[in-house]
């Protein structure tokens, strides 16, 4: 074979409860695999002309992030349902929902130079709504297991103004929002600094919330009727 069709190193690996994991390797054609983990073995392959950036699964869809496009495929069959145009997205900001059950929604941002945030129902295959999360665009984005609540963080300082002064909001702001109405329940500070979020993650009853940074540290808050709105 050529040298073009030597795949070089993973770069995306999700693993879900039926055992099956999805590996994303990158040569000159981008190819994405589909590898049962038990019988090790190929079972899909999907071509793509850009650069994969992150992939996503749940028992019912499995999403394919682009720089300005994602894909949707059908678990059962692997057949391509619905293709999603997105604004530039070079760092794959996106999130999908777990348990597909209860809800199958995709998240991605709206606006390359705003917090707007697309919430995308990947059963009925239509945009669900629009979620203003924050003045500069989102860096990271999760859903809770059941899909109910969304969590976005933003690594630039945010500013608001009071009277005719602008105090400095120190930190990075974490908000958590209702993905059905798009309510915001929740706004947090992460430290006293702006910083690099690399992962935030909800518990299972999603009554707490993880997240980390580059600062080598881990905040957990608590998500109750009487925390930070």
């Amino acid at each position: 074979p050529a040298w073009w069709q030597f795949p070089v190193p993973v770069t995306v690996n999700h693993r879900v409860k039926n055992n099956l994991e999805y590996e994303g390797k990158l040569n000159c054609y981008n190819v994405s695999h589909l590898t049962a983990v038990i019988e090790e073995s190929v079972i899909c392959e999907l071509n793509f002309m850009s650069k994969v950036l992150d992939l996503h699964i749940n028992r019912k869809r499995l999403a394919v992030v682009l720089e300005d496009r994602i894909h949707l495929y059908d678990i059962a069959s692997m057949k391509l349902l619905h293709s999603i145009d997105t604004p530039a997205n070079s760092a794959g900001v996106s999130a999908l929902s777990a348990d597909a059950e209860r809800g199958c929604f995709l998240a991605y941002p709206s606006n390359s130079n705003t917090g707007e945030i697309t919430v995308f129902d990947c059963l009925a295959l239509r945009p669900l709504n629009i979620i203003k999360a924050h003045k500069t665009p989102v860096t990271r984005m999760t859903f809770s297991q059941s899909g109910e609540f969304l969590a976005t963080a933003s690594d630039k300082v945010s500013f608001k103004s009071i009277s005719w002064h602008y105090n400095i909001i120190k930190g990075t702001i974490i908000r958590v929002f209702k993905v059905s109405t798009t309510e915001k329940l929740y706004q947090f500070r992460r430290g006293s600094l702006p910083a690099n979020i690399h992962h935030l993650c909800f518990d299972e009853g999603a009554t707490l919330l993880a997240v980390t940074s580059d600062t080598d540290t881990i905040h957990i808050f608590k998500l109750t009727p009487t925390s930070t709105r």
